[in-house]
């Protein structure tokens, strides 16, 4: 599913970037990047995205866009502090994306920055109020630091918004609450 994800972000920004000619080396490298991914390349996914991103050949939402990208590739192949560094010039360039507030926030957590995890975590509850994702993952924070109530109140509040969702659920029942 992440693939999937990250595929079509990719694609976005390979449809942004097409229009000048000037651009078509960096369209290339999405390609590429887009291909890589598809094949479990990561490594290489990254390299390509940082040719481009170096290239200075795309700007604001396409740049974020390659940020926010290359920060979950790294996450994912444990990179975190290159993580947290593209997920913050996403922000950056994107000061409402609820999503790098949200992912930043996961790598946060796996470096047991709690505080700052927390703080980006209510920040994208505020962009998307209506998302159980913050919730349940501040949550999952609030277990970590042994803060039992806490996390059952973000676990209830999860289940409120999605009561079909399992982990909320799975999280509240392993808990001991209803």
């Amino acid at each position: 599913m992440r693939v999937a994800a990250l595929t079509l972000c990719l694609l976005f920004a390979i449809g942004a970037a097409a229009g000048a000619e000037a651009r078509a080396d960096a369209r290339a490298d999405f390609e590429a990047a887009v291909e890589a991914v598809k094949k479990g390349k990561r490594d290489e996914a990254i390299s390509l995205l940082t040719k481009v991103i170096d290239s200075k050949e795309v700007d604001g939402e396409q740049l974020a866009t390659m940020y926010y990208t290359r920060a979950d590739l790294y996450s994912q192949v444990n990179k975190l502090d290159e993580a947290v560094a593209d997920y913050t010039k996403t922000i950056e360039l994107m000061p409402d994306h609820a999503a790098a507030f949200h992912d930043r926030a996961t790598v946060f957590a796996l470096q047991k920055k709690f505080a700052e995890a927390l703080e980006d975590l209510s920040r994208a509850q505020f962009l998307v109020p209506q998302s159980p994702l913050p919730y349940f993952n501040r949550g999952r924070v609030y277990e970590m630091m042994n803060r039992k109530a806490d996390a059952i109140a973000e676990y209830k509040k999860a289940r409120a918004l999605a009561p079909k969702m399992r982990e909320p659920q799975d999280a509240l029942r392993r808990l001991g609450a209803r």
